[in-house]
C-alpha cells in the first residue's frame, strides 16, 4: 500500500502516543495511581485512534484537479439493466455489479486537511441510478450501490462526519446522473469546481 505524508505523519503521532501512555502507566506511586492509570488508558485510545485513522486514509487519494478517482464502463445485459465495472484507482481493484436504471451518478468522499495547506483525499463511495420516466422512477426500483471504507471497523470519514475532529473537514458531492452506455470508458474525477463524470473514448458496440 502507498502511504501518504499525512499517513506516516498519523502513524508516527500514534506512535509516540503508545511510547507516552506505556511511561505513565508504568509510573511509580499510589496517590496519582488512579488518575495516572486512567490517563495512561486514554493515551492508548487515542494511540490506537490515530493509527487507525492514518490506515484508514490510505483507502483514499489524491484528490486533485482532472485526477479520477475510479473508472466505469458498462455492459446491457437487458432492457434498463447494466453490468458495472468499476475500478478504483488507488487500489485497482476491480468490482461488477448489476444497476438497473437508465442513468447512473457517482457519490464521492471528500476528506480535506486545512492543517496541511488544504491537502485533500477523495474516494468513490456510492453508485445511485435512475429512470428517464418519472413513472418509472417512482414505481420501479433503482440500484444505490454503498463502497465501504472501515479499517478493522474504523472509518475516518464517519468519524470527522459526525464529530468534531480537529485538522479534518468531511464533505460528500455527487455527480450529476450521466446516461448508462455501453462501449464508453467512463472516468470520475474532479472537475474545476466539483465532481464529474467524463468519457474517456467514444466508442460504441
Amino acid at each position: 500500500m502507498e502511504f501518504s505524508v499525512i499517513t506516516i505523519i498519523t502513524l508516527t503521532i500514534s506512535a509516540l502516543l503508545l511510547i507516552a501512555s506505556v511511561k505513565v502507566l508504568a509510573g511509580k506511586g499510589w496517590i496519582l495511581g488512579f488518575l495516572r492509570g486512567f490517563s495512561g488508558f486514554l493515551m492508548v485510545l487515542l494511540a490506537v485512534a490515530v493509527a487507525l485513522g492514518g490506515l484508514n486514509l490510505g483507502l483514499y487519494g489524491a484528490c486533485s484537479s482532472s485526477q479520477s478517482i475510479a473508472n466505469v464502463s458498462f455492459e446491457k445485459v437487458s432492457l434498463q439493466s447494466y453490468q458495472a465495472s468499476v475500478v478504483d484507482i488507488k487500489s485497482g481493484r476491480a468490482t461488477d455489479l448489476m444497476l438497473d436504471g437508465d442513468m447512473w451518478s457517482a457519490g464521492v468522499q471528500r476528506l480535506r486537511f486545512p492543517l496541511f495547506g488544504g491537502k485533500e483525499f477523495c474516494r468513490l463511495s456510492s453508485l445511485n441510478t435512475r429512470y428517464y420516466s418519472v413513472e418509472q422512477q417512482a414505481a420501479r426500483p433503482t440500484s444505490d450501490i454503498v463502497f465501504g471504507a472501515s479499517t478493522l471497523g474504523f472509518d475516518l470519514y464517519s468519524l470527522a462526519s459526525n464529530v468534531f475532529v480537529p485538522g479534518i473537514v468531511a464533505d460528500y458531492e455527487e455527480t450529476a446522473f450521466q446516461p448508462m452506455e455501453q462501449g464508453i470508458l467512463f472516468s470520475v474525477k474532479r472537475g474545476e469546481s466539483d465532481f464529474v463524470i467524463s468519457s474517456l473514448n467514444t466508442n460504441h458496440d
